[in-house]
């Protein structure tokens, strides 16, 4: 019986949601939303984000860029995806599906992924790897230090999700930062205009603005031999 809900989805299924909004429950929905699903959100600029982040990699030089992703269709995967190519594209830069790895946001999946790419190094010829979710590059990270390999000198990475971690590493990691510290105060207000019967118009959907953070965990290989 609670009066408002404020939820970050993790999957691809939102009926239940719509039927509890339909029932009347306030709703807001905040980091991912669904497509063609009528519930107010708080996001960021995911696309935007990734657009910079590959952009950055590609201005350094990297060509041969691995993205390992997360969940396949959720509007945050998807965003992040549609940045990556855009930003191939704009630069007449081949896409290459193969280069595109991965199935969820955990850890063991950017393991997975990075162990694959590390044994098949020669093959793929990759210089760099976008991570686009912070345990994704936790677990690329536990890899790369198994195999020796080291940030940037052998290869280059890049990750969606700033934690406080990434400026402590041995090698600051340079990240999209994309969730506001206003998150909970919008999110909240969003919700008590749902709730409020004197507020007439329906709640505007929010995209927070992504921003990259360039630390050295990228080389410029643009002079490479």
């Amino acid at each position: 019986m609670v009066d408002g809900i404020i939820i970050a989805p993790i999957g691809l299924e939102s009926e239940h949601l719509v039927k509890a909004s339909n029932k009347g429950t306030p709703l807001v929905l905040i980091d991912r939303f669904f497509e063609g699903v009528n519930l107010p959100y708080i996001s960021s600029n995911d696309f935007e984000g990734s657009l910079e982040a590959t952009q950055y990699l590609i201005n350094n030089g990297h060509k041969r860029i691995a993205c390992i992703q997360g969940i396949a269709g959720t509007s945050t995967n998807s965003q992040r995806i549609d940045g990556y190519k855009k930003a191939l594209k704009k630069n007449k830069i081949a896409f290459d599906p193969k280069l595109i790895m991965g199935n969820d946001f955990g850890f063991n999946n950017g393991y997975t992924c990075a162990k694959k790419l590390i044994t098949h190094l020669a093959k793929t010829k990759i210089t760099a790897i976008f991570s686009l979710g912070n345990q994704i590059t936790l677990g690329v990270l536990k890899a790369l230090k198994e195999e020796k390999i080291q940030i940037p000198n052998d290869l280059s990475i890049v990750s969606f999700d700033e934690q406080e971690y990434c400026d402590l590493l041995f090698t600051p990691l340079s990240t999209v930062s994309h969730m506001n510290e206003n998150l909970g105060d919008l999110s909240l207000r969003i919700l008590l205009e749902q709730m409020d019967k004197n507020h007439k118009s329906k709640p505007k959907n929010v995209v927070l603005k992504s921003k990259l953070i360039i630390r050295d965990s990228v080389k410029n290989i643009n002079n490479k031999n």
